[in-house]
């Protein structure tokens, strides 16, 4: 069908994946379906009238006006008679107050998703606690580092993250709040004078004014390094983007020892 890329020989959302996308059960959905539920990223309340649409895996383009559902008081949506061969979709969310939200890399065929949009107050708090501007014409991303996969995610403390392209106003990383700090040291993050709250065993990040296009983001805890890819990050626009360390290649948590709330 017009619109879809057959994504062969790609990471996907088992327990080998290490690229940020789908979450929770990757089987059980049907082939040819895709189920989730919306939910604000700061509440993670059900958003209703939800505007969700597929994107493609590769591009972030939409794949047409079939592949689009609004999202009901319960905030569950299930795309189905999606083409066979096609592994692999992106999600775009928007609705009125919220910034336009992309995920990518979830499993055809899987139930239990979440996809997450951001509110714009959402945004402009984050921008004002840590004293940015945003840039409508640059995007920005936000996810978590973890151990595992989709299915069992053990957050990552105090590991590094850098991304390729650069965000124009920098990384930042979360506290026990759930909200961004600016004081976290990340030139020595096992340095005490830190303190609570500043090197999180949460494992969030945010990366702010990210320049449009395709990003890498690489995650460093210790000597251990895993890197995720985004298709495409769009301005004005938020993606939400992990990366996992599996428990294939790193048989032990590595989360460094000094790292502790």
């Amino acid at each position: 069908m017009a619109g879809f890329a057959v994504m062969l020989g790609c990471g996907d959302d088992d327990d080998d994946n290490d690229s940020g996308g789908g979450d929770d059960d990757d089987s059980g959905g049907g082939a040819g379906t895709l189920s989730a539920v919306v939910h604000d990223f700061q509440t993670k309340m059900a958003v209703q009238d939800a505007v969700v649409e597929l994107v493609d895996n590769v591009s972030g383009d939409p794949l047409g006006d079939q592949w689009k559902l609004t999202s009901p008081s319960d905030g569950n949506v299930t795309f189905t008679g999606i083409p066979e061969g096609v592994d692999l979709v992106g999600v775009k969310v928007t609705k009125a107050g919220y910034k336009d939200t992309y995920q990518y890399d979830f499993n055809v065929g899987a139930s239990g998703e979440e996809f997450l949009v951001v509110g714009e107050s959402t945004a402009d708090l984050v921008a004002l606690i840590l004293g940015v501007t945003l840039d409508p014409t640059k995007g920005f991303a936000a996810g978590g580092i973890y151990w595992g996969d989709p299915t069992d995610e053990n957050p990552v403390g105090c590991a590094v993250v850098e991304t390729d392209p650069a965000p124009e106003s920098g990384i930042y990383y979360f506290g026990p709040d759930d909200l961004p700090t600016p004081d976290r040291n990340v030139d020595s993050p096992e340095n005490a004078a830190n303190g609570l709250g500043v090197n999180p065993l949460n494992g969030y990040w945010v990366g702010m004014n990210i320049p449009a296009g395709e990003v890498d983001i690489t995650a460093y805890s210790g000597d251990n390094v895993q890197t995720s890819f985004i298709p495409k990050v769009f301005p004005d626009s938020v993606c939400i983007a992990n990366v996992y360390y599996s428990k294939t290649d790193f048989t032990a948590d590595p989360t460094q020892a000094f790292c502790t709330e």
